[in-house]
This record gives C-alpha cells, structure tokens and sequence, in this order.
C-alpha cells in the first residue's frame, strides 16, 4: 500500500513559511510519515505529535517564548518521525521513532550529542532530506523547502566546500513522487533565518498560505488524494 510523507527542509526562522504552508495543506493532506532537518525538525515533531496547523502558527508569532526543549515536552509523536542530524564525518544519519528525543532534535537544529557522537545540524550538507522518506518506506513526498537557494555568496561558497569533504550525499530512488513547494523568491537575506522578528514571522507565514493555496490550485485532484493515508 502507498505510504505518504510530509518533509520539511533546514532554514532557520524561514521554518514559519513550512507552519504557514501547512495551514493551508493540512487540509488536503494527511501523512503517514512526517520528517524534518534543523528547523524543519521541530515544526515536523510539533505537527507528528498532533499540533494543530493553527497552533503551530501561533507558536511561531511567540517563537521568542519557545525553546526546542519547550517544543518537545509539548508534543510526542503519534505518526511515524525522522529527523536527521550530521555526523562529525559529515553524513547525514536519519533517526526514527520511538528512539527520536530531545537530544536529537538538538543535533539536528545546531549540535548535539547522540549516543556519545556529536552530530550538527541536520541541513548543513543540504537542507531538504528526501531520500530519508523513501528509508522510511514513503513513495508519495510532500515536501516544503524554504532553501531553495542559499542567500548568500559566502554561505553557499561553505556549503559547496562542506560538500565536496563529505561522503555522496543519499539520493531519491526512483518511483518516488515528490510534489514539491518553495517559495518563488528568496524569503530574506540569510541574517533572518538566526533571529526571530514577529513582522517577518507574520510575513513568511502568509506567504507560505498563499504559495500553498497556488500549488493545490495547480494540482489536479487525483494527486492530491494520492497523498492521503493508505490510498
């Protein structure tokens, strides 16, 4: 039976564009499988553990008031959940649940440690892990990547070099059906993405509800019951 999941990419306060978007998407779609890197780790260990799209926005106007313990404390996932963090050998590992905690989130939003390794942020080496929902057995993806393209001529300039110390990065297989949201312009100079503004907050959110209702308008409908549990 086709299994469905929801991915949600790295980037920072942009995390509010994923919360925005799911406002929106949450109406049609129903995931079996949620995962997420760096940010995307704890708007998906929010959404797995039952919060409401609704709520979810809501935390990100007070995002200043929430830290990731907060978040996790809060919520336990009910659907199946991936994060991924990076090992210090630059390879990117997925963690499932039940194992999933709180140290996991940590690594995959900044660093950590797991099982005595450290680990860094989950979308250091690329910010949106599809290839962690074919390993947990989806072969329908929605997915919502707020980093397209690094802002930044020096952010991207690291990257590239991150990239070509590490391992091949894992790769979709193919017969996996990813319908992919982005936003059409950059949402904000790199600088935003590592500090929290309630008007950029409000703004990101809005776009993410707009872009949403874009993509479903442009979908026909067998697609999107194709991303319903169990269809």
């Amino acid at each position: 039976m086709p299994r469905t999941a929801l991915v949600l990419s790295a980037g920072g306060m942009f995390g509010a564009y994923q919360a925005g978007a799911w406002e929106v998407l949450s109406e049609r779609f129903k995931p079996d499988i949620v995962i997420g890197a760096s940010i995307g780790s704890l708007n998906g260990w929010a959404i797995a553990g039952g919060c409401s799209a609704r709520h979810l926005s809501d935390l990100w106007l007070r995002a200043r008031d929430n830290s990731i313990q907060g978040i996790y404390e809060s919520y336990s996932p009910r659907l199946e959940f991936g994060v991924i963090a990076t090992e210090w050998k630059l390879r990117p590992r997925l963690f499932r649940s039940p194992e999933t905690g709180l140290s996991h989130l940590k690594a995959s939003c900044g660093i950590g440690t797991i099982d005595g390794s450290v680990h860094i942020d989950g979308g250091v080496l690329h910010p949106l892990p599809l290839w962690a929902a074919s390993d947990m057995g989806a072969t329908e993806i929605l997915a919502i990547n707020v980093l397209p393209r690094l802002p930044g001529s020096w952010l991207r300039a690291w990257i590239w070099f991150l990239r070509s110390l590490a391992p091949d990065y894992p790769s979709l297989p193919p017969g996996v059906h990813v319908i992919l949201l982005e936003p059409k312009t950059p949402l904000g100079p790199m600088r935003d993405a590592f500090l929290w503004n309630e008007a950029n907050a409000r703004k990101w959110l809005e776009q993410g509800r707009r872009d949403a209702e874009e993509l479903l308008a442009r979908l026909p409908p067998a697609r999107t019951q194709s991303l319903e549990p169990g269809t």
